[in-house]
């Protein structure tokens, strides 16, 4: 299985799925999110875990199975930072991404969960 979607990931973002170069997009926003982590230790980066709630991880799901092995693009709060092809149906509260930049990762953990 892919590392940037695990089955533990279950996403149900409040995110409207458009089609970009082809591909579906799944835009996680902060209204989504319940917490994020930053994990350390990865070969080749950091894993950005993104908990979310119960509403966008039934979103989420519901993507992942309609794009069941199409490449598809993840943006934070409009942003994309990933484009994994989706290798199975993703149930689980969490998205995990693994990213190259540490820093970045860091900082998209706090834009997902800074209240205004």
């Amino acid at each position: 299985m892919m590392p940037i979607l695990r089955s533990v990931v279950a996403l149900a973002l409040m995110v409207a799925t458009v089609r970009a170069e082809g591909g579906a997009v799944f835009n996680v926003t902060r209204a989504d999110v319940t917490h994020t982590k930053v994990v350390y230790g990865v070969v080749d980066g950091v894993l950005l875990e993104i908990h979310l709630n119960p509403v966008a991880a039934r979103r989420f799901s519901d993507f992942t199975r309609t794009n069941l092995m199409h490449a598809v693009e993840i943006r934070i709060e409009g942003e994309a930072v990933s484009n994994p092809t989706v290798r199975e149906v993703i149930t689980g509260p969490t998205l995990e991404l693994k990213l190259d930049d540490p820093a970045k990762s860091e900082v998209l953990a706090k834009r997902l969960t800074e209240r205004s």
